[in-house]
């Protein structure tokens, strides 16, 4: 099976759409800060409303094309993918096939839809989507090669903002300006034969 491996940041947002839907005001560090205190105390996570407002809708849109075409399984190597869970839930991978716990994945995968992001299932009803494991100090590349590793997963591309992955991996380096653009799109389409 393929696999398409999602970074968000720089990928699913661009400076454009942080830039468009925030605004200049929300440049300072300090002005952040206060915007996270004040949605902190009204008891939202202002990390996840502020992915939410700054989504790019068509970098969303091609992702979700290449997606749909390709047929592939969505592995979110983010680190979004730590929203929602317990830290012990990473140690106890609900089959030998996913990381993370049902309730955790449900979360993620509501996140995925709230973007918009709609995740298939296969021929079983299987949702096709999984997370790299937990965080553990080693870089995101070799999060995902483990992954690669232990699933057999032998068609994937990875889109990220971050070039950490050497020249031999399939990566498609989507520059966080602009997220993932058509010519992204066309690369990653290439690389899972699609």
């Amino acid at each position: 099976m393929k696999h398409i491996f999602l970074d968000i940041d720089g990928v699913l947002t661009s400076t454009r759409s942080v830039f468009a839907k925030i605004g200049s005001e929300y440049a300072s560090r300090s002005q952040r800060a206060n915007q996270a205190d004040l949605i902190q105390t009204k008891g939202r996570d202002p990390t996840i409303l502020h992915l939410l407002n700054t989504i790019d809708p068509v970098c969303v849109s091609l992702v979700k094309t290449l997606f749909q075409e390709s047929g592939a399984k969505l592995v979110l190597s983010s680190a979004h993918r730590t929203r929602f869970i317990d830290p012990d839930d990473y140690s106890r991978p609900r089959s030998s096939r996913m990381y993370g716990n049902a309730a955790h994945l449900y979360d993620l995968r509501t996140l995925m839809w709230s973007i918009g992001l709609q995740i298939e299932t296969d021929e079983t009803g299987r949702p096709l989507f999984d997370v790299t494991q937990q965080p553990s100090g080693k870089s995101r590349k070799e999060e995902v090669q483990e992954y690669v590793e232990r699933f057999e997963v032998d068609t994937y591309v990875i889109l990220d903002d971050e070039n950490v992955f050497g020249t031999d991996a399939p990566l498609v380096w989507c520059d966080l300006r602009y997220g993932f653009s058509f010519d992204n799109y066309q690369k990653a389409k290439l690389l899972l034969g699609s």
